[in-house]
């Protein structure tokens, strides 16, 4: 795993280049009802024989009260959940990205490499808030991307949706 920044229009060409030769992804997921105390978490896994290097350019997480956002790698599957379809951003081509994503499943968190705290409020004051993690990642074969979003409330479930941005190029 290395963390990068590019260059703002560094990271616009590479981006387009990918999107042009079908290598650029997205993701969205929406958990409604997340209750006080549970987690919504998404696992982004690269499979071991991959020849493709995955490089993350966005994480975006909307919730509408508060929560802690923790991002771990190389977490373990302890039992797999339901799969996500990414979706290809040129429309010419069918999503054959190597990667698996995943939700619902349960997993033992590995190192962790990111965490914050999401606003929130309670009721009339409830704030959305939309936390984007800064610098992107470079994942290759066998690494985990796991995503965990705590709902802090003590009493009140909350809405939460996580959305990935990638490209991958052959490493």
């Amino acid at each position: 795993m290395v963390l990068y920044r590019f260059k703002p229009v560094e990271s616009w060409t590479r981006m387009q280049e990918a999107t042009i030769s079908g290598h650029a992804y997205m993701i969205g997921h929406r958990f409604e009802s997340v209750d006080a105390g549970d987690s919504a978490e998404i696992l982004f896994e690269v499979p071991e024989n991959t020849n493709r290097d995955i490089y993350i350019i966005d994480i975006s997480i909307a919730t509408l009260s508060e929560c802690y956002l923790d991002i771990f790698i190389d977490s373990t599957v302890v039992s797999s959940g339901t799969k996500l379809t990414p979706f290809n951003l040129n429309t010419n081509y069918e999503s054959d990205t190597t990667v698996n994503i995943e939700y619902g499943g349960t997993y033992s968190d590995g190192q962790l490499i990111y965490s914050s705290v999401i606003p929130g409020g309670f009721r009339v004051n409830a704030l959305g808030y939309v936390v984007t993690a800064g610098a992107g990642i470079i994942l290759n074969g066998g690494k985990k991307l796991h995503i965990k979003i705590t709902n802090i409330s003590t009493t009140a479930s909350t809405d939460v949706s996580v959305n990935l941005l990638w490209i991958e190029e052959s490493g």
